[in-house]
This record gives structure tokens, C-alpha cells and sequence, in this order.
């Protein structure tokens, strides 16, 4: 409960402008951080927290009542990815929506930094998520004093402030943000001890063979011919044709295409031995990787972004982008199940992340920052 208030704390949260929420269609990255956060503060901030979350128009509804027992706002707004639309228009609806309620929140958690611009002049206090590689665009940061920064691991909170000799309101980031891992709430998490003998990758092909390290997997294919290898993607025509030529080659390599978002997307990464997270971009902090070790499944990471901070930790998972150190821990495999399961619920539950943000949150309305 926030200090010196003898009421629950008030707090609109702000979802993502790309893909629909409740239900996510497709796969979704942050409208899927969207609905663990909601889902967490409904499941277990009775009491201590009223809130609403606006969102894009919901296109397909599937029962969403019946799902979802907490205050959802519809925009008028589409999903930029669908409607191409740009996002500041969502935001301003958002602001509008906010400016007509009767009751104003406390504090307001956005879950993009693009949505500042449209939000900031409300005058109430704003906790926008960072959950890529940052706004880098000149001027995007907005130092207004009700906005602060939330990142979504310590790497890219690390990147901000590493060049600090560059950037002349370094330091004015730094008082303003704050670092805090994504969560996953109670029923994403579903250990299973008894592995079949699979290693898996999940990726967009999209990102091409390198991006996400499906040649990396590939290879590991061809130089452990008696382990199994199970690959699921879509994104991409060629690719996939090639993937399904690789398949006639390599008899322990399987591509099994689109893995959609329902009990096959929970069975994939329950049953599977280890998680392939072959990242060479900069991952922010990638929601595969907790999705495999809240099911017990460890991770083979590479070095990219913030794969190390997240899995390559004892008995959890193992990064190197060294093709000979990743074939001796597959063969050597000392990992435990049981072990991912318990740090992952421990770390990246979605009960941490919000912890996290009701403290800053406290601070922001203590005036401590």
C-alpha cells in the first residue's frame, strides 16, 4: 500500500499500440507482458490496487468476459500492426479516456515509450516500460517531471548509461529509471520433470537465419547426429523451404512450422530436453527463455543482450556463441529441471515485477525521486 493514502492505490496501465490484447492474437511479445502484468495485478493485488488497462480495439472477442475479470478500456484505435496506423493516435485516445474518467489514477504504467508523448501533459505520473533497445531517436526521452523510465533488464539499462561521456542527460536517465525483469504469472508456469529427448527452438524466420540463430541450431543438427533437434517457425517462405530441406538431410532434425499459441505452444517447451536461445541481436530480455524455464526446461543461450543475465545461471542454463562449448554441455547436460522451475518462479514471476514497479511507484508519490 503506497504511504499516507488510506484508499488502494490507483493505476491505469496502458498497453501495447501493435497487436489486440485479451486475447493476443498471433504470439505477441509486449501485449503478452501486458496480460501477465493485469492478470497478476488482479490475481493477487486484491485489495491494495484498482486498475484499468486501455488497449487497442479488440477485433476477435472469444468470451474476453469470461476470461479476463478486471476493467478493460477499448480504444476505437486498430493495432498499428493491422491498421497502419501511427501509435501517438492510440495515446491520444488513451489521454482522452483518462481526462474523461471520473476517477484519475495515481500513476500511470505505459508500456511503450511511444505513448509518452501522448500522455505526459495529464500531469500525472507516468512509468513507461522500455522493452527493446531503447528510444534512441534524438529527443525521444522526454524529461518532463512526471515521466520516468522502466527497464526491462539490467542490460538495457546498462546501455543507456554506458556511453555517459556521449550523452549529456545521462545522468538525468539514471535519476529518472530503474531496472526491473519482466514476469510470468501462476499458470504459465507448469514444471515437468520427464523430458523427451528434444532440443528446441522457437523463432520468427522473419529474422532470418543469423537473427535468431537458426543456423547455429541447424549446425549443432549436423554435428550431434544423435541427439533430436525440433525447430518451429514462420515468417519467412524461403526459409521455411529450406528448412524442410534440411529436414530430407538430417534425419534427427524436425521443422514443424507455425507453433500456435494454445496447449502445442505449452507442450513444445514442457517436453522438450533444453531451449535453443541463439539470439545475435540484442535481446532485451526474451520471453522464450522464461517461457522454457518456468516449464523446467534449461537454456543454451548465447551471448546477445541480456541472455547471460537471464539463463546463465548454476544448473539453469549455459551462453556461448562458441559451437564447441555449446556441443559439450548438450553432451555433458548438468542441468536440473527442478532448479529452472524454482529460480524462474523465484526471479520472473510477474508478483516481482510488480513489486518492483509499486516501489518506484511509492517513491514517485513520496517525492523521494
Amino acid at each position: 500500500m503506497i504511504k499516507q493514502m488510506n484508499r488502494p492505490l490507483r493505476v491505469c496501465v496502458v498497453g501495447s499500440c501493435n497487436l489486440q490484447h485479451f486475447p493476443i492474437i498471433d504470439y505477441g511479445g509486449i501485449e503478452s507482458c501486458v496480460e501477465h502484468l493485469c492478470t497478476g495485478l488482479h490475481n493477487h493485488f486484491k485489495g491494495e490496487i484498482n486498475f484499468s488497462v486501455i488497449v487497442p480495439k479488440i477485433l476477435e472477442k472469444r468470451e474476453i468476459t469470461k476470461q479476463f475479470k478486471f476493467n478493460i478500456i477499448e480504444a476505437n484505435y486498430v493495432g498499428c500492426s493491422i491498421s497502419g496506423v501511427h501509435p501517438i493516435n492510440f495515446a491520444i485516445e488513451a489521454k482522452n479516456i483518462i481526462q474523461s474518467s471520473p476517477i484519475k489514477p495515481d500513476v500511470i504504467w505505459a508500456q511503450g515509450d511511444w505513448s509518452v508523448k501522448g500522455l505526459w501533459d495529464l500531469g500525472i505520473p507516468i512509468i513507461t516500460t522500455i522493452n527493446d533497445s531503447g528510444p534512441w531517436v534524438e529527443g525521444k526521452y522526454i524529461f518532463k517531471p512526471n515521466v520516468y523510465y522502466r527497464f526491462v533488464s539490467k542490460f538495457l539499462y546498462d546501455l543507456v548509461l554506458q556511453d555517459a561521456d556521449k550523452r549529456q542527460d545521462v545522468n538525468l536517465i539514471k535519476s529518472k529509471s530503474f531496472w526491473a525483469h519482466s514476469g510470468l504469472d501462476d499458470y504459465e508456469y507448469d514444471f515437468e520433470p520427464n523430458k523427451e529427448d528434444y532440443i528446441l527452438w522457437v523463432g520468427g524466420l522473419h529474422w532470418g537465419w543469423s537473427g535468431k540463430g537458426l543456423d547455429r541450431f541447424v549446425e549443432l543438427a549436423r554435428r550431434i547426429p544423435e541427439q533430436n533437434f525440433v525447430a518451429y517457425g514462420t515468417g519467412d517462405e524461403k526459409i521455411e523451404t529450406e528448412l524442410k530441406q534440411a529436414v530430407k538431410s538430417l534425419p534427427n532434425f524436425s521443422f514443424k512450422g507455425k507453433l500456435n499459441r494454445d496447449h502445442t505452444h505449452r507442450e513444445a517447451f514442457k517436453k522438450a530436453k533444453m531451449f535453443a536461445m541463439f539470439s545475435n541481436i540484442p535481446e532485451a530480455f526474451g520471453r522464450t527463455g522464461l517461457e522454457a524455464l518456468s516449464k523446467g526446461t534449461p537454456v543454451l543461450g548465447s551471448t546477445a543482450g541480456s541472455v547471460p543475465e537471464q539463463v546463465q545461471h548454476p544448473n539453469i542454463g549455459f551462453c556461448s556463441n562458441d559451437i564447441e562449448e555449446l556441443i559439450a554441455a548438450i553432451k555433458s547436460n548438468n542441468f536440473d529441471p527442478g532448479q529452472c522451475f524454482n529460480y524462474a518462479k523465484t526471479h520472473y514471476h510477474v508478483k516481482t515485477e510488480i513489486n518492483n514497479m509499486l516501489a518506484y511507484s511509492q517513491k514517485i508519490l513520496n517525492n523521494q525521486i
